[in-house]
């Protein structure tokens, strides 16, 4: 069976290099993700691509892990607060 799919020029990049990473021709790749979707967990190498930029930016932000998590704690809990008062005025 041949299928044909239509794919952007970022989804075609994106799964190119998915591919590349784990050693597959594109074609390989793309069968063992449509066949086993639900099995697919991403590999340490995607996870650090996806979050690079994130640390990136915590690292060159000159700022300590404990200050950054107490940052981050404060967002949160200001975003709580805003959820249960738009809650409480429904």
């Amino acid at each position: 069976m041949s299928l044909v799919l239509e794919l952007s020029p970022v989804q075609e990049e994106q799964i190119t290099r998915s591919a590349e990473r784990e050693g597959l021709p594109v074609t390989e790749y793309a069968i063992r993700r449509l066949s086993q979707p639900e099995s697919y967990k991403p590999t340490r190498t995607e996870f650090d691509a996806v979050f690079a930029p994130i640390h990136a930016a915590t690292r060159d932000s000159g700022e300590t892990e404990a200050e950054i998590e107490a940052f981050t704690e404060t967002l949160v809990k200001e975003y709580r607060a805003e959820r249960r008062q738009r809650r409480t005025k429904s």
